[in-house]
This record gives C-alpha cells, sequence and structure tokens, in this order.
C-alpha cells in the first residue's frame, strides 16, 4: 500500500464529511459497531464541535447530535474537549488514526462517545487529498486562454458578487461572535456565576454565506445595543487581522483571554487612564506578558528593566483577574519580516486598544462613514488613519526581546495593515451595525466605500486571477475585486468546480 508521510488536514475531513464522501464505506465504531450517516449535520462557524445537528445510526441506534473530527484520537485530550461542555452533546468522534484504549473519547459530564477511526481507508482519502492538492498546485486557471472573449462586464459583475459574498462572510462571523458574547452576559447574569470568559480561539475555515448556520437565540434587539459588545468584536477582528495569516490565532486568543472589559477596569483601579502615555505602557505590558513571550531574563540593560516592568504589571492583574496565558510556542517568528514580528504587532495593538478606550471609536467609525460633506476618499483616510500607529517607546528599536533593530521604526501599524483593518474588521462590522439597527444609510455608504478602497499588494491568488482572467480587460485596481478573485479561486477554481462558476459555464 501507498506510504503517505503527510498528515491530512482536519478541514479537509470536514469537507468530505460534508461532501458525504464516507458514505461509500461501511464505517464501524472502534468497539464493533456499524456506523451509517443520515444527516452530516452543520457546519460550526465557531468553536465546538465541527458539526451541529448530525444524525447518525450507531449500532442500531439513532443519535442526533454533534461531530468532531481530529487527525489522531489523542487531540480530543490535548485541546481539553473532554473538560468542555460545549462537547457535552457529541455523537461520534473521528480520527484518521487512533486506539480507543490508550486515549477513550469521553465528554465533560464523562459519557464515553463513539469512536471511528478511519485508518483503514485513508489510502482513498489521501488520494482525494492529492487530487485536489494538484489542483491548488496548478499555476494555470483551467480557463485560462479559453476566457479570452469573455467581455469585461461579466467578469466584473461576477467578481463584484463574489466579494459581496466574502463580504458576507466576515459579517456572518462577527454576528455569531456578538451573539456568543451577548448570551455569555445573559447566562452570567441570571446564574450570578462570574467565570472567565471561554477561549474562542479557534479559527475555523470559512464557509459559504448559505453553510453558515442560523442558530436559534434567546437575545433580544435591547441585548445588541450594549456598545460594550461591539467594542469587543471591534478589538478582537483588529487583533486577528494584525496577525497577519501566521499570528491570526494567537492574537485572537489574546484579545478574548484579556477582554477590553477587563483592561478597562484594571487601568481604572490603577489610576493609569488619567495619563495617556501611562495607559499604553499598561496595557502594553499586560499583552506582552500573557502572550507568553516575556522571558525569564536579559543580558541587555534596558530589556532587564522593561522586563521587570510587564511582570509587575503582569503579575498585578493576574492577581485580579483570571486568564489563561499563551505560551511562546503559539507565535510564528519564522519568514516573516521583522516589522510583521509579532512584538511590534503587539506594541501596535496597544495603542489601538488605548484609542479604543480614550474615544467612543465605534461612533466615530459610523460618523466618518455616513458623513455626507466629504468625499470618499477624505472618509478612507480618515477611517485608515484611526489605526495608523507610530513607533514609540521600547519596542522602536527592538524587533523582538534579543534582537536590536538597526535603523529605528517609524511605524507599529502603518497604511497597509491599517487599510486591511478597515476592509476586514469595520467595513462588516458598520454593515453587521446597518442590519441590526436597519440603518439603510450607513449600509448604502459603506457599501460604495467598498466599491472604491484602494487594493492591496497582489498576493498569489490574485496575481493569478488578474494575469488569466481579467488581463487587460479593465484596471484591477481596488479590493473589491481582489476580495473576489480570492472568492473565486478558492471557492471554484481550486476545487475545479468549472460548471458552477459564471464564467466556466461560458466557455467550457
Amino acid at each position: 500500500m501507498k506510504k503517505y508521510l503527510y498528515r491530512i488536514p482536519e478541514s479537509f475531513l470536514r469537507t468530505l464529511w460534508e461532501e458525504q464522501f464516507f458514505l461509500q464505506f461501511e464505517l464501524v465504531t472502534t468497539d464493533g459497531r456499524s456506523v451509517c450517516v443520515l444527516d452530516s449535520g452543520k457546519p460550526n462557524s465557531d468553536s465546538g464541535p465541527d458539526f451541529l445537528g448530525a444524525s447518525v445510526i450507531i449500532g442500531g441506534v439513532t443519535f442526533r447530535g454533534d461531530v468532531e473530527f481530529h487527525n489522531d484520537v489523542a487531540a480530543w485530550k490535548r485541546h481539553r474537549h473532554h473538560t468542555d461542555k460545549r462537547y457535552n452533546a457529541t455523537i461520534l468522534h473521528v480520527v484518521v488514526f487512533g486506539d480507543e484504549e490508550v486515549f477513550p473519547t469521553r465528554s465533560a459530564a464523562n459519557r464515553a462517545i463513539p469512536l471511528v477511526s478511519l485508518s483503514r481507508v485513508l489510502p482513498f482519502i489521501a488520494e482525494q487529498f492529492e487530487n485536489r492538492r494538484n489542483v491548488k498546485k496548478n499555476s494555470t486557471l483551467l480557463c485560462a486562454e479559453k476566457n479570452l472573449a469573455l467581455e469585461s462586464p461579466l467578469i466584473e459583475s461576477w467578481l463584484t458578487k463574489l466579494a459581496l459574498q466574502r463580504m458576507e462572510m466576515k459579517i456572518r462571523r462577527f454576528s455569531e461572535r456578538m451573539k456568543f458574547l451577548a448570551e455569555e452576559k445573559i447566562r452570567k447574569r441570571t446564574s450570578q456565576i462570574h467565570e472567565p470568559l471561554n477561549q474562542f480561539g479557534i479559527i475555523v475555515d470559512e464557509e459559504l454565506p448559505e453553510e453558515i448556520p442560523r442558530e436559534q437565540s434567546f437575545i433580544s434587539l435591547k441585548d445588541f445595543r450594549k456598545k460594550a459588545l461591539w467594542e469587543q468584536v471591534l478589538y478582537e477582528g483588529i487583533f486577528e487581522t494584525l496577525g497577519y495569516s501566521k499570528n491570526k490565532k494567537p492574537f485572537l486568543q489574546l484579545a478574548q483571554g484579556v477582554p477590553l472589559e477587563m483592561i478597562r477596569e484594571f487601568l481604572e483601579d490603577a489610576a493609569s487612564s488619567r495619563n495617556e502615555t501611562e495607559c499604553v505602557r499598561c496595557i502594553e505590558a499586560v499583552c506582552v506578558y500573557i502572550s507568553g513571550l516575556l522571558p525569564s531574563d536579559s543580558a541587555e540593560q534596558n530589556e532587564v528593566r522593561y522586563i521587570a516592568q510587564c511582570r509587575t504589571i503582569g503579575t498585578t492583574i493576574s492577581e485580579k483577574f483570571r486568564f489563561q496565558k499563551l505560551s511562546a510556542l503559539d507565535w510564528q517568528f519564522f519568514r516573516l519580516h521583522p516589522e510583521n514580528f509579532p512584538t511590534i504587532r503587539i506594541a501596535g495593538g496597544s495603542r489601538i486598544v488605548a484609542r479604543l478606550l480614550k474615544f467612543d471609536v465605534l461612533r466615530v467609525l459610523i460618523s466618518f462613514c455616513k458623513d455626507t460633506m466629504k468625499n470618499s476618499n477624505e472618509k478612507l483616510r480618515q477611517l485608515e488613519s484611526l489605526f495608523i500607529v507610530s513607533a514609540d517607546g521600547f519596542w522602536k528599536t527592538q524587533y523582538r526581546f534579543g534582537s536590536a533593530s538597526g535603523v529605528p521604526l517609524k511605524t507599529f501599524v502603518g497604511k497597509e495593515r491599517a487599510r486591511d483593518i478597515v476592509l476586514n474588521v469595520v467595513f462588516p462590522l458598520c454593515l453587521l451595525y446597518a442590519r441590526t439597527f436597519k440603518d439603510v444609510a450607513l449600509r448604502k455608504e459603506v457599501l460604495a466605500l467598498y466599491s472604491l478602497l484602494s487594493h492591496s499588494a497582489d498576493n498569489a491568488i490574485t496575481k493569478k486571477i488578474r494575469q488569466q482572467l481579467v488581463y487587460e480587460k479593465f484596471p484591477f485596481r481596488t479590493a473589491m475585486y481582489q476580495q473576489g478573485a480570492i472568492q473565486l479561486y478558492n471557492y471554484f477554481c481550486a476545487d475545479a468546480k468549472c460548471n458552477e462558476c459564471e464564467i466556466g459555464k461560458r466557455v467550457f
């Protein structure tokens, strides 16, 4: 049998489950019970089990509940699912490799959860994975050159529609997070049990809008009027965007592990909010301390002072609040430009947090977007300026602990990253606000700004679409077209779904 040396991504297993790929096989639990899938359930866009509300016949008995996927069975305990009540409704644990006798799967309620190992069908799974991976690696679009005769209005229209789909995905993700935070506040208020916020750091693959589950909720419009909810989601979105692709998860965990309300309360108790410089110093110290990047000691005198300061402030806040520190191993520095190191972005994020606490930033963002006295370019400049951060303090001359910068940094967060925050956080959050409170004018203005926001530098995907589909038909100058190109490639080109693509239907 062919030997596969790579791991099968869990996201790929979830795709196969959703596509009902496993129906062709006779699945059996590790204790010998037959498994028949009636309904694969809905993919979960939040933390918790991968699929919700599945129907599965196990050993002749029909179960309805959740399904979780892992590459190896030990991940159940490694991810602490056995202590997480969100996994109590799990009816099936599906893994590639695993021995239940060594790593039994049990819920927080100590219920045994049936386990299915896919090792027997691994060659078929790996073959599917290789086929799709080869399609993604293919440097040429299947419709390349065949699409030369297509008129630009068709391409522009299709990319615009896909760009709006991609924006909808961002809106829905923020919406689900808002619901989670609102429901958590209600549960705490009604139970009078004060616990730390659950870690909400699992970043799932994006799904198409129609595939994101819409769950029944007991929250009202009144709950959504709480400004603190919107500020927290804004804060989390900003930090996640600062993490780029390699550090999105730890940045999101950092923002969720140290909520904005906690920082505000800590600063008020420490009387640090009275002085802006002192406020920034405290926020930065807290973030660095909780990030797990703080070394135990240093040979550099300026680092010794800074480390002591962060440890003192971090210890003080840890005595008041319960939170989970991250590990230095959670962060990636490899193959990053030093200006993009997480240490530099934490410094920039700390200063943005200080702005969130000092100003009513959500109101300012909405005001900027709706201001009819300014033209769109001026609005975009104002929005970006809120997130551009000049370098100062300890990190102006340091890239990371033990590594000084040869030339002092000018910014912690530059214009390009500020533009990304506007695109990926400000626009979807303002659109969610407009949808929630039926603000038609706000929605209209934000969509107009979205269509005009200048594009970022090409990545591999947008360059491919521009060179092999757009050619010179129209200027590829806006972020909206770039977002549409990414959506097109990820959901159509990469999986060769040409028969579902408006362009593929025309050329094949």
